[in-house]
């Protein structure tokens, strides 16, 4: 099963199950601080890949905090230990054992009595790292409220059996007052440890067990504001307008490429920024290379008439190559999210998208396609 039905048959049990009940809808406050401001977003699509109503949450800018970028210059770690993950311009350091994982759209939902309980499935059963993407989209539907004895509102809906220790990056809110779990601060519940700072505009979490290491000073210290992140992606967003093409040499031959960066970047208005990236290696960043020359040149799959002429989609990907020196080679524009404009967009021309040059892009939780099309989810979310 995909991961794509899996949240389609999430959504429709726990509509079945909620039906009677009102949404919840928690209100965010916007705040007009520089370029950082997000706007909540409303696009009527005619094709729609999950047939359900879905509310974008309004992600705005952080507040002011000490500049990060010290810790850049003053921060040793060993490498065997830490990685770095990063939201925006901002990193941090996270245990190298944690892989990445998603958390769960809506926890509140979660029954940790029913083990068939559709609303768990995905929960990590291990310590992760996350990121949390600015258009990830949350189902509208009423779930149970909070539950008595249920730790401080900070923990978040999550239920206590289920809780895993980890390190997380969101957007910051500037006015939390109306979102406990988005508040900077310390706490404790039965030896877990919850501690939040915000620096810039990216919030970090970390949330420790009973039986291990409270790692949040060194998570924290570590932060670093940088202009091109850990695999290779620039921070700022080239997807400002439309669909540009990038500048530079066309993508090259399968034989020069030793790795491919790739880098996922918001479109919503205000929150242009890098909001994902992995580094592709070996023989896959090959086989993707050779996929994307192959593949028929033009745009596509697309159906215009579905969409709004003046609207992109909420997100853009650059696949940036490298060779054995890691020197950059080329960069390419990966359209998915809209009815016109899908392809690959190199700077000798466009390619469209296929069942071999799409799926790898999107094969990493870091990178991943949320919504767009169903002629592209049939290529591209396999």
């Amino acid at each position: 099963m995909t991961e794509f039905r899996r949240e389609e048959g999430a959504f429709r049990n726990a509509l079945a199950k909620h039906a009677s009940e009102a949404p919840a809808l928690a209100a965010l406050n916007r705040s007009a601080r520089r370029r950082r401001e997000v706007a909540v977003i409303t696009a009527a699509v005619a094709s729609v890949v999950v047939g359900a109503f879905l509310v974008v949450p309004a992600l705005v800018g952080g507040q002011d905090s000490p500049d990060p970028s010290v810790a850049e210059s003053t921060t040793v770690v060993d490498e065997s230990e830490w990685k770095w993950i990063g939201l925006h311009a901002v990193e941090v350091r996270a245990p190298a054992r944690w892989d990445f994982g998603r958390e769960v759209v809506r926890p509140d939902c979660i029954d940790p009595d029913d083990p068939n309980d559709p609303w768990a499935e995905g929960v990590p059963t291990a310590p992760y790292v996350t990121v949390t993407p600015v258009q990830r989209a949350s189902p509208m539907i009423g779930c149970t409220a909070p539950r008595p004895g249920n730790p401080d509102p900070a923990f978040g809906d999550l239920p206590l059996p289920l809780w895993q220790p980890h390190v997380r990056l969101d957007v910051a809110v500037p006015d939390a007052s109306q979102l406990p779990d988005r508040v900077d601060g310390q706490w404790t519940h039965q030896g877990w440890r919850l501690s939040r700072r915000t620096y810039d505009d990216v919030q970090i979490s970390v949330l420790t067990s009973p039986d291990a290491a409270d790692i949040a000073e060194q998570v924290f210290d570590s932060a670093r504001t940088v202009e091109t992140n850990h695999v290779g992606c620039q921070t700022s967003s080239p997807f400002t307008a439309g669909f540009p093409q990038p500048d530079g040499d066309p993508v090259p031959p399968a034989v020069d490429v030793q790795s491919i960066a790739v880098c996922d970047y918001s479109r919503i208005s205000g929150a242009e920024w890098l909001q994902g990236s992995w580094r592709m290696t070996g023989q896959q960043a090959q086989d993707l290379a050779a996929a994307i020359v192959a593949s028929p040149a033009g745009q596509g799959p697309d159906e215009p008439q579905n969409c709004s002429p003046d609207m992109f989609g909420d997100s853009a990907v650059v696949l940036r190559f490298f060779d054995a020196d890691d020197s950059l080679l080329a960069d390419a524009y990966v359209y998915t999210q809209w009815c016109f404009g899908n392809g690959i967009v190199t700077s000798s021309g466009s390619h469209m998208l296929t069942a071999k040059n799409c799926p790898p892009i999107f094969s990493r939780p870091e990178v991943t396609w949320w919504g767009g099309q169903a002629q592209v989810m049939r290529v591209c979310r396999q």
